[in-house]
């Protein structure tokens, strides 16, 4: 065996060991413990609504609110109408799992089961992102909606 060789494969044997250490560095798993109370939408500032809408063609909701209540229970208020349903937590995610939904336009309750996922940026902040057309015509131009959540206390 050469010399040089033996520095390829010594070179081989760390470069597969720098590879492993930066994919272990880089999976650490964090499980938040999300406090009871009330996470509402904040308003934005101008530039970030100008800086979404024309370049990322994403817009923020406004006038949500959601409440995490005892008994993994929640009540999530948006322009439409009102969620309930459990919920539960999973490393970064917050998991909805709705089970009915009050209308406000047709002043009445459906019951379907539904989840929404939100991903948990910190303690303090959620953030939700969904598709939505600016028609019900499946071919009108999608967009992305934004749900940031932050919480203000019980």
């Amino acid at each position: 065996m050469t010399k040089h060789s033996v520095i390829l494969k010594i070179t081989n044997i760390l470069l597969k060991i720098l590879i492993i250490m930066f994919i272990i560095g880089c999976t650490k798993t964090v499980n938040y413990n999300l406090s009871l109370g009330y996470y509402v939408s904040q308003p934005k500032n101008k530039i970030k609504i100008f800086y979404n809408s024309t370049f990322l063609n994403s817009y923020f909701t406004i006038g949500d609110t959601l409440i995490l209540l005892e008994n993994d229970r929640f009540k999530h208020r948006s322009c439409g109408g009102i969620e309930y349903g459990n919920y539960y937590t999973k490393r970064d995610s917050l998991y909805l799992n709705v089970d009915s939904f009050y209308y406000f336009k047709s002043k009445k309750f459906e019951h379907y089961k539904y989840q929404t996922i939100f991903q948990i940026e910190n303690e303090n902040i959620l953030v939700n992102k969904f598709i939505s057309r600016s028609s019900l015509d499946t071919n009108s131009e999608k967009s992305t909606s934004i749900r940031e959540l932050k919480f203000i206390g019980k």
